[in-house]
Parts: structure tokens; C-alpha cells; sequence
């Protein structure tokens, strides 16, 4: 059974706990207290509790469940949630990996550098969080805000945890300007959700396969990753493009595999294998149909 663990810390007041301090998103400069990974599993109990910092929560693998203010998000994979600071939550089980920030909106209280743990409710007592912070051109960060398809924020989440784990020079700037740009992100991916209800962000879908074109992905793959039917994700994905998925997929592999030829790479098969093709012969033929010239001609006239 895994219980929260309490520490006693001497924890100042934040801004005037009625008025509070409003802002606007550029004048953000992030600090970043903490970055981890959070393994959750259908027996891990949690108590509501009372963060005294901003949290963020990204979903690294599996389905996580979160309950703030109440109010249960059932959050799939590549799914951001934020929390601010003073908004009550709790941890329910379920089998997910997160992967958690906390951290403070300025660089007020950044002389408290150790990880402060969420206060059990119960024992809030005169605590107050660091910052008491609303945003005039970003409501979503007043209390908390739920964001789905968010892999395109996974590289950011992953340079901050690589840059606070190695605490190289520099890294408390490194990891500021990494939140900063997730917090911008997310800002302009829930205005962009508040005009358009439906959710679908084509981008998400368009940088997830640029990431992954080596792979065999399809609609219904795709489908299953983002949570949207497999016929919409394939119009949406067209209209966005101009070329189906199996398309667009072959394009990128070509130009995948000239940037290894033009490198110095002339092993075909080793070329097309590390391209996503799983035939060389087929690659060649591809590769002649799209180039006009077969790749071991094209390698030759490059050395």
C-alpha cells in the first residue's frame, strides 16, 4: 500500500490570499522544484491533498485517473493535466506512469529548491501555497485544466527530467525555458479546444507520425493512440496533407533514406531497413518511381 510521507518544512506565505497576483502569460519565468517519473498501480491508495506548488501530470504509459476538486479526469496516454497551486487532488489508482513536474510560475521561492510534498487536507493548518497566481490571457491556469492528445509535449517533458536528474551547468534555466514552452503550448492548444469543441488536434497526429513513420502505423492504430475513429482521423489527416497516411508515410521514407545516401550510407538493404521499408527490392522500385534514378545510382553520383 503506498501512503503519502509527510514533511515538516518551514513554508512562507505566498501572495495576499484574497487577492492574489494576476498575470500574463509572458511574464511567466518557471521554476521547476521537481521532475520524476510516477509509477501508479491499481492498489496505490493516495489521500487528498493540498499542493503548496503548481503540478503538471503527463501521461507516460498506460490510462491514469486523477480527482480534482472533486471532479475525475480519466486521462489516456500522451494526456496533460495541471494543477495549481491550493487546488485539492487526488491520486486514484490505476496501472500509468507519469510524468510529474512540480514547480512555481516565478522565481519567488526558488531558495526552496527541495521537493515539497502535497499537504494531506487534514493537515493543512495555517500552510498556504507559494504563489496564489490567475492569468488575464490564460484562464486555463487559474485552477486546473485537462488536455488529451498532448504527444507533441512529450519531447519537453522528457528534456526536463534528463536536464534535472544530470544537473548540468545551467540546468535550472534549461528547465525553465523546456516548462515555459510546454506552459505555452498548452495555453494555445486549450484556446484551440475552447473554439473547437470536438478536440482533434491534426498537428498532434501529423508530429506523431513524423516520429514514428518507420514503424507499420494505420488509421486504426492511430485511432487507438488519439481516441478518434479511424474514417475521421483518415479525412482530417487528407485534408490536412494532401496524401493518405500509407502516403505520406512513403514520402517521408524516401526522404528519410536520400539524407542517408547524401551522409554516406550505401548499403541499400541497411538503407531501406532503416527506413520502414521492410523490402529492399520494393524500396528500390519506390525509390526509382518517386527520384527518377535508382538509390545505388543515386549513392554512385553522390560519391
Amino acid at each position: 500500500m503506498k501512503r503519502m510521507i509527510l514533511i515538516t518544512i518551514p513554508i512562507p506565505c505566498g501572495t495576499d490570499e484574497k487577492k492574489g497576483l494576476v498575470m500574463e502569460l509572458k511574464d511567466i519565468n518557471p521554476f521547476v522544484r521537481f521532475s520524476r517519473f510516477l509509477t501508479i498501480q491499481e492498489h496505490s491508495e493516495f489521500s487528498e491533498c493540498c499542493p503548496i506548488d503548481a503540478r503538471l501530470f503527463f501521461v507516460e504509459s498506460g490510462e491514469g485517473k486523477i480527482m480534482v476538486n472533486y471532479k475525475t479526469f480519466v486521462m489516456p496516454a500522451y494526456s496533460l493535466l495541471f494543477i495549481n497551486s491550493g487546488q485539492n487532488y487526488r491520486i486514484l489508482p490505476a496501472n500509468s506512469v507519469y510524468n510529474a513536474i512540480n514547480f512555481d510560475f516565478t522565481q519567488k521561492f526558488s531558495n526552496f529548491e527541495a521537493p515539497i510534498p502535497p499537504v494531506n487536507i487534514k493537515n493543512m493548518g495555517g500552510k498556504t501555497p507559494f504563489e496564489r497566481i490567475t492569468f488575464s490571457d490564460a484562464p486555463c491556469f487559474d485552477k486546473y485544466c485537462f488536455l488529451p492528445d498532448c504527444y507533441s509535449l512529450r519531447q519537453h517533458f522528457i528534456k526536463i527530467m534528463d536536464t534535472y536528474e544530470k544537473k548540468l551547468p545551467f540546468y535550472r534555466l534549461n528547465t525553465s525555458i523546456e516548462l515555459s514552452l510546454i506552459l505555452l503550448k498548452a495555453a494555445q492548444k486549450s484556446e484551440k479546444r475552447t473554439q473547437k469543441k470536438d478536440g482533434l488536434n491534426i498537428e498532434n497526429i501529423i508530429e506523431y507520425v513524423q516520429n514514428h513513420y518507420c514503424e507499420e502505423l494505420n488509421n486504426t492504430e492511430l485511432s487507438k493512440i488519439f481516441h478518434f475513429h479511424s474514417n475521421y482521423i483518415n479525412s482530417e489527416f487528407k485534408k490536412h496533407t494532401g496524401k493518405s497516411l500509407h502516403g505520406y508515410m512513403l514520402e517521408l521514407r524516401i526522404l528519410k533514406s536520400i539524407s542517408l545516401i547524401e551522409s554516406g550510407f550505401t548499403d541499400i538493404s541497411e538503407i531501406a531497413h532503416s527506413c520502414g521499408f521492410g523490402d529492399s527490392n520494393y524500396f528500390s522500385r519506390y525509390f526509382k518511381k518517386k527520384t527518377g534514378i535508382s538509390p545505388i545510382k543515386y549513392a554512385k553520383q553522390q560519391h
